[in-house]
């Protein structure tokens, strides 16, 4: 089990919080697959648009588009 699991645990035991795990669960299918969405989610069986709502909703952004936008500050 990741460490991030562990650390969501509720004091009830094993109950995890359903947004948490939705949360997770985005942010390690977009890491997997590289920042892309339609990978992401067709690996999750989920519509492309939901895994964009969702990925906005908790504000997720792809490290490597990050170190591109600080790249691209530097450069213009």
């Amino acid at each position: 089990m990741s460490g991030f699991l562990k650390s969501i645990r509720q004091p009830l035991g094993d109950i995890l919080r359903l947004d948490e795990v939705k949360r997770q669960a985005i942010v390690d299918a977009l890491d997997k697959c590289r920042g892309n969405y339609c990978l992401a989610a067709r690996s999750l069986g989920i519509g492309k648009t939901t895994v964009y709502r969702m990925a906005r909703q908790y504000n997720y952004q792809h490290p490597q588009t990050q170190e591109q936008q600080s790249v691209d500050r530097f450069v213009t």
